[in-house]
This record gives C-alpha cells, sequence and structure tokens, in this order.
C-alpha cells in the first residue's frame, strides 16, 4: 500500500512538469532549446577531440646523419671452431664406462671414459711385486757390497735388476692411468666415435673436443682481390641460422698460399663467442668495410618496410604528422642497412611505433 502511494506521488509530480512546460512562453521554450542545442553541440566537440587524443602514436626517431662507412664485396663463410682436438686412449684395451654424450659441455681435467682395468692392474700388481722384491735384495747386498764381502759383478747386476724393476713399474702404472680418458681443456664433446664394450687400440679417436668460446669465420677470397684485404679491416657478419643476426669483427688472419684449384685464399676473422650462438659449420655473409669519399644514410633494419608494390619505405615525422617516404637500399653494416636514396640529412625517421602509423597520423616523440 505504502509503495502504491509512492508511484501515485511520482506521477503526479511529472504530470505537473508537464503542465508547466505547456503554460511555458513561447519566448522561454526558445531560450531552453537553445541551451539544450549548446550542451549537444559542446559534449559532441568533447567527443571529437578525445577520440583525435586517442589517435596521436607515440614514436621514437632517429635523425638522418650519413657516415663514409662504404661496404665492399660479400662472401659467404663458415663457422669454424677456435680448436678441435681427436682423444684416444694411449692403452690397448676394452671400454669399460662412457660418462658424457655429443654436446655436452665438459671441464679441464674431467673424466670422460675408462678401459676395463682387471688386466692393466694386474700388470701392474706384478710389476710392483718385483719392484719390492728388487728393493729388498738390493737393500741386503748392500751390506755385503759395503763390507767387501760381494764380488763386484753381483753388485753390477743387482743394480740392474732393481733399475729393470724401476721401469717395468713405472710403465705398468703409467698403462693403468691411462685407462682413463680425461678432457685436456674446456670445451664442448662435438663426435662421439665408440661405445662401451668396444676393443680400442693407441690413437684410436673415442671423441672429437672443440672449443668455441671464439670461433672464426673463414671465407675464400679471390687472387685478384687479396691484395686489397688488410688483417685488421672491419666486417660486417649476418647469420641466417640466428635470424640475419649481425656481428661486428676485424680481419684476424690472411692465408698467404692459395688454392690451386680456386685460385683463392683463405682469410678468417676471430669472433667472441662467450654466449655459445655460433656453432662450428654455420654458413653466413660476410661483408668487408671500408672507409670511402662518399657519404651514405645507415639505418636500422627493423625500421624499413615493404609496401604492396614491393617497394622499401620508413615512415618520417614531417612536423608531428607520418609520412610514408619510398627508400632505396645497398648492403648491410652491422645490424643496420645503408639507403642509397630517399631521405636527406636532417629527416626524421621513425625507428619504433613505425607499424602503428599510416599517412597523415598525428605522432608524438616519446
Amino acid at each position: 500500500m505504502k509503495s502504491r502511494t509512492l508511484i501515485v506521488d511520482l506521477l503526479y509530480s511529472i504530470l505537473q512538469k508537464i503542465l508547466k512546460l505547456i503554460i511555458m512562453s513561447k519566448k522561454e521554450l526558445i531560450s531552453l532549446i537553445a541551451i539544450l542545442l549548446v550542451g549537444s553541440l559542446f559534449i559532441g566537440c568533447s567527443k571529437f577531440e578525445s577520440k583525435d587524443e586517442e589517435r596521436v602514436i607515440l614514436v621514437k626517431t632517429t635523425t638522418v646523419s650519413p657516415s663514409n662507412i662504404i661496404v665492399g664485396n660479400s662472401y659467404v663463410g663458415l663457422v669454424e671452431e677456435e680448436l678441435s682436438t681427436s682423444l684416444s686412449f694411449q692403452s690397448i684395451g676394452n671400454i669399460e664406462s662412457i660418462y658424457v654424450g655429443e654436446g655436452q659441455r665438459v671441464s679441464k681435467g674431467q673424466l670422460l671414459a675408462t678401459l676395463n682395468k682387471s688386466n692393466l692392474k694386474s700388470t701392474h700388481d706384478m710389476a710392483l711385486s718385483t719392484l719390492n722384491r728388487a728393493k729388498d735384495g738390493y737393500e741386503r747386498l748392500k751390506l755385503l757390497h759395503d763390507n767387501g764381502s760381494l764380488p763386484e759383478i753381483k753388485w753390477v747386476e743387482m743394480q740392474t735388476n732393481l733399475q729393470q724393476a724401476i721401469s717395468s713399474e713405472e710403465i705398468a702404472r703409467k698403462g693403468l692411468q691411462n685407462a682413463e680418458l680425461r678432457a685436456p681443456y674446456s670445451g664442448i664433446i662435438s663426435k662421439k666415435n665408440a661405445e662401451v664394450g668396444a676393443n680400442v687400440v693407441m690413437g684410436m679417436s673415442v671423441f672429437t673436443l672443440v672449443k668455441t668460446d671464439n670461433v672464426k669465420i673463414k671465407i675464400s677470397i679471390p687472387e685478384n682481390e687479396i691484395s686489397k684485404i688488410k688483417i685488421g679491416d672491419p666486417v660486417s657478419i649476418n647469420v641466417s641460422a640466428l635470424g640475419d643476426k649481425a656481428f661486428n669483427a676485424n680481419i684476424s688472419e690472411k692465408g698467404v698460399a692459395g688454392d690451386m684449384l680456386s685460385h683463392t685464399y683463405d682469410v678468417r676473422i676471430k669472433i667472441n663467442n662467450s654466449r655459445n650462438e655460433l656453432l662450428p659449420g654455420m654458413v653466413c655473409n660476410v661483408s668487408i668495410l671500408k672507409k670511402g669519399e662518399t657519404q651514405n644514410i645507415v639505418l636500422p633494419n627493423s625500421c624499413i618496410q615493404i609496401d604492396n608494390n614491393d617497394k622499401n619505405f620508413v615512415w618520417i615525422d614531417k612536423n608531428g604528422v607520418a609520412e610514408k617516404r619510398i627508400i632505396s637500399t645497398g648492403g648491410f653494416v652491422g645490424d643496420g642497412v645503408i639507403v642509397s636514396g630517399g631521405l636527406n640529412d636532417g629527416d626524421k625517421v621513425i625507428i619504433e611505433g613505425n607499424n602503428k602509423v599510416s599517412q597523415g597520423m598525428k605522432i608524438r616523440v616519446k
């Protein structure tokens, strides 16, 4: 009953307001309509302004500044390990245990594999027993020799026997030690050439150990170009297996013996590989960099895009507005690309946020 009364009161109040509007003078009605129109326009403009503000994209730019680095010829390179060693036992025997596998990193002195030691231990035990007997006989005869009771020939014979026993024990002990194969330096096991139970002889390769903390890139230079190559020349290396990752380095070795068939000379570039990204056998592209008289513009590869007509372009910050600029490109320099045309000194190229802008869009440098 109470709620019913409230509804009646509300309807009565609304009816009163409607009657007031009906009896309102024409002038007052026009004023009210004008106020409502102005309010609507203000709200609409606010909405449009907020939408425009939302379209402003934050970007990062770089100012074009030419340099005098030019790119020489490019060559196909191959990654080589810094050091590679074939590991083998120094004793004949049967492999009893193998403790490492291919691709495993090992430390200097780490035990890699062992031979069956039973025969070697028996040989050493026999040699050690013979040595102990020889030492005992030597001490007893020494007393007689010192007293002059032993013929000189017997004394010389005893000394010879002792020396032979010492040598035999050393050989047997060395053979027992050689039943263990240990890493001569820290590196990675690149190959395992034998299995448990295999019979091996001295010099037979069991593992291949490589060191890759530093690697070398080998390139072959034609004989008509080798005279232009100097040790220390800077190079740019791009490795496709690592997503075209770029490395900068310098030529460290220049061969002097040419290949008689291909008429090329081997040149090597040493690279620090502490992160072990580069692996032996990887193929890469090597560009030799030179200082030149002509200047070139270099931009990050990530800011260059390709349009529907297969043309390279970048976005320019033109007074706070994004502008598309068609460019032509040259070779690679480190992790950058040489731009041979389309840009001018002082142009502001968008290098971050370029994938979010379009022609004429408002931008703001962050």
